[in-house]
């Protein structure tokens, strides 16, 4: 009877081959705030970062008509303007990870190469999720990772004015923490959670552990970013720019409306005309300089789809290739220009105009 050598038969000659190019890494991973913004060494000693701000301006102005020489208008009395010291404070963000001896010890048998890429790959992979980590706390660092608006089965629908997909990217297995707050006195609700499961299209994340007295308008952490009486990561910078009362940085930001930020309601469809009116209203406030918008990939692309219908095509357009589309957008105003770039970890409902060079 005729047969067939079928891979089975045959298994002992072929052989496993890994692709040369290495591991393929699907987390991803997202530093634009820390590259904008860098780090200097000489910036990161002691307990505090202090800088002096001027808050108000000086008053002591006395208004006269034109009088002859002789006589001397009465002064009105010195009103001195405000400067304070800005303080702020550090936070710390650790990392831990284990490789197994058993793990070490076989990458080891292996060869030197072997035992590079092992730690490599750990080494790189902590670095990655800690430098995602840093990233949402420096946007949204005190004020969580989003809010619950319903919770089935410890399936937690995140609301709408909250979500962004791209924070929970890559985030299965990252173990998060409900609150009833976001302020520095809270209630955590159950304990532990891990999350198992991501539905970008649903706006859920899916969590194991105790999670029955999780509730609409709780608001989810990672786990330890937070106590019930303070936070431990620092204030994001779309936190900051919510505040408008209290003390903030040693600074009473309800005192002046110099140190509070200005916001627009859009009230609509995001565009170019709603960025510059938003725009104008901290040029009232003194914005003369260049200034990056910080918005989700879903708002960049409805601005990037308006910038695509405007533009005109000059003589040194081809029939044969044509190259579309930006890494980011730039345009002109009375404030100086403003750079429009996407960040998926901004929410899909709100963006911010950030001085960089401050």
């Amino acid at each position: 009877m005729a047969t067939t050598n079928t891979v089975t038969q045959t298994l002992g000659l072929f052989k496993t081959v890994f692709e040369k190019s290495g591991l393929s890494k699907n987390v991803p991973s997202f530093a634009i705030i820390q590259d904008r913004v860098g780090l200097s060494s000489s910036e990161m000693l002691g307990d505090f970062y202090q800088v002096g701000v001027q808050l108000t301006g000086e008053h002591g102005t006395t208004y006269a008509p034109s009088q002859a020489e002789s006589v001397a208008p009465t002064l009105n009395a010195a009103v001195a303007s405000t400067v304070l010291q800005m303080q702020v404070p550090s936070y710390s963000q650790i990392t831990r990870s284990r490789l197994s001896y058993a793990a070490a010890a076989k990458a080891a048998g292996k060869g030197e190469k072997a035992f590079e890429q092992a730690y490599g790959f750990v080494l790189q992979s902590m670095k990655e999720m800690a430098s995602k980590k840093l990233e949402l706390s420096l946007l949204y660092g005190q004020i969580g990772l989003g809010k619950v608006s319903a919770n089935s089965s410890g399936t937690l629908t995140i609301s709408a004015d909250t979500w962004s997909p791209g924070t929970w990217a890559g985030l299965i297995n990252a173990v998060c923490e409900a609150w009833d707050g976001q302020g520095a006195t809270a209630n955590q609700h159950n304990g532990d959670l891990a999350v198992t499961g991501i539905s970008i299209l649903n706006k859920t994340i899916t969590v194991t552990g105790s999670n029955n007295s999780v509730v609409a308008n709780d608001w989810i952490y990672f786990k330890g970013a937070r106590t019930s009486t303070a936070w431990n990561e620092g204030p994001g910078l779309m936190n900051l720019i919510r505040i408008t009362s209290g003390t903030v940085f040693n600074v009473p930001i309800g005192n002046y409306d110099t140190m509070q930020a200005q916001q627009y309601a859009v009230n609509g469809a995001f565009s170019f005309t709603a960025i510059i009116t938003g725009a104008m209203q901290a040029y009232n406030y003194g914005l003369s300089e260049d200034v990056v918008l910080l918005c989700a990939p879903r708002q960049y692309a409805v601005l990037a789809a308006d910038e695509a219908a405007l533009r005109r095509y000059d003589s040194s357009y081809s029939r044969s290739e044509g190259e579309r589309g930006n890494k980011a957008l730039k345009f002109h105003t009375g404030t100086g220009s403003i750079e429009i770039l996407p960040h998926p970890y901004v929410r899909e409902q709100e963006a911010a105009i950030i001085p960089f060079d401050y």
